[in-house]
Formats: structure tokens, C-alpha cells, sequence
């Protein structure tokens, strides 16, 4: 039976600006997978133009979902389960909105042994 370890982590951003930024998490660990379960972006300020998730590997950044003109303070969750192997990792890409606007990401799931 493969280990399963539980990984809940919140991922900060203050926008710089109305043009896209994006939020990384760290990559995954050669040997290891992540299982992503649930994920949420919380908009606590102004409204964006879209809020793109998915993971970056191999210099590409692949998409999985995405939310156009959420408002301000809404809460775009996804409930899919995602894998992310080893050297990717998830990214979180947002546009519009102002300087100073205040995003996070939540990540839930699990990490275990995988072999290539």
C-alpha cells in the first residue's frame, strides 16, 4: 500500500499591478507525485478579468481550468483531482484587477511515492 501524506497549503499574492501575475507553488520532488483534491482562489479585493489554474513543467505551462471576470470577493473553487508529477509544479495565473489586491490559494490533497 502506497503512503499517502496529506498536503494542505495557502499560497499568498499582492498583485504589483492590473496585468497578469502568476502564483507558483514549489516543484514536486523527483520520486513523488501530488494529488490535488480541492483548490480555491479567493479574490478578496477587485474583480479580474480570469483566473487560470494548472501546472508548469517542461517550460509550458499546462492549463486545466478557468474562471473569466470573477468578481470581487468571490470564491472559484474546483473539486477535479489533478496530478502533478515530479519537476512540475501548480500555478495559479491572474489578470486584471489593481495594485495591492490581495489573492490566495488554497491547495488540498496528497503527496505520495511514484516511479517514473
Amino acid at each position: 500500500m502506497t503512503k499517502h501524506i496529506r498536503y494542505i497549503k495557502r499560497l499568498p499574492l499582492e498583485k504589483e499591478g492590473s496585468g497578469v501575475e502568476v502564483i507558483d507553488d514549489e516543484p514536486i520532488a523527483i520520486g513523488m507525485m501530488l494529488i490535488l483534491e480541492k483548490i480555491a482562489v479567493e479574490n478578496e479585493t477587485s474583480a479580474l478579468n480570469y483566473i487560470r489554474i494548472g501546472k508548469m513543467g517542461l517550460g509550458f505551462y499546462f492549463l486545466w481550468a478557468e474562471k473569466k471576470n470573477p468578481a470581487a470577493g468571490e470564491l472559484v473553487k474546483s473539486t477535479e483531482e489533478y496530478k502533478i508529477t515530479a519537476d512540475h509544479n501548480f500555478r495559479c495565473e491572474v489578470d486584471g484587477g489593481n495594485a495591492g489586491d490581495k489573492i490566495y490559494v488554497y491547495l488540498e490533497g496528497y503527496t505520495q511515492h511514484w516511479r517514473e
